[in-house]
């Protein structure tokens, strides 16, 4: 781990900003890691997003190795769990209100 010093840019050196990268919706879906800033919290909510959509596939595809019902819902239960998480993190990437905030006519 980098100490304290160095990861906080220094007061002699400017900090350069970039403009927002445009990527398309597909761009995002296709792309493990779409290019971000660091700085920005969509670099990591990508990442993140990324790895909680390889989870539910993976529990998605445990459940065809064994026949137990208990423990098919477990997995299939914690896939849906993790499905509203990816729609989450997608909604902050793209700006989308949650519909939790929508008005209601």
């Amino acid at each position: 781990m980098l100490p304290a010093s160095a990861r906080e840019p220094r007061p002699d050196r400017a900090v350069e900003r970039h403009p927002e990268p445009q990527l398309s919706r597909d761009d995002m879906e296709t792309s493990a890691n779409p290019i971000y800033p660091e700085h920005d919290p969509r670099h990591h909510t990508a990442k993140i997003r990324k790895v909680l959509e390889d989870l539910v596939a993976e529990l998605h595809e445990n459940t065809t190795h064994f026949d137990e019902p208990k423990a098919q819902m477990l997995f299939e239960t914690s896939a849906a769990v993790l499905q509203g998480l990816c729609h989450a993190f997608d909604d902050y990437e793209t700006h989308a209100e949650p519909v939790a905030l929508r008005s209601r006519p």
